[in-house]
């Protein structure tokens, strides 16, 4: 819910003359791994990947950075500005 209400008022914002320009959202699909998930012990996987398209489509403007360890589909990766971190390759270096 967090992340709806976030996107919803970053997106009336963009309207206005005072509009932010960034949001960042830190793991809005965690609550859905599959792990935890009653049905199946699957998620809807066009939860995740209506998630992902939906942000590389709409967010024209200003910036929103997701923060997730969930996998981005293959077909919206190269509209986004992808950076994949892992214990290797990290924010911080060494």
């Amino acid at each position: 819910m967090y992340a709806v209400f976030t996107l919803a008022v970053y997106e009336y914002l963009t309207t206005m003359p005072y509009a932010i320009g960034m949001v960042m959202i830190d793991s809005p699909l965690n609550p859905y791994k599959p792990d935890e998930v009653k049905d199946n012990g699957v998620i809807a996987q066009n939860l995740a990947n209506d998630f992902y398209e939906y942000l590389a489509n709409k967010v024209i403007h200003g910036q929103v950075i997701l923060i997730e360890n969930t996998e981005v589909p293959k077909n919206i990766i190269d509209k986004i500005n992808y950076v994949q971190y892992t214990k290797n390759k990290g924010f911080i270096p060494a």
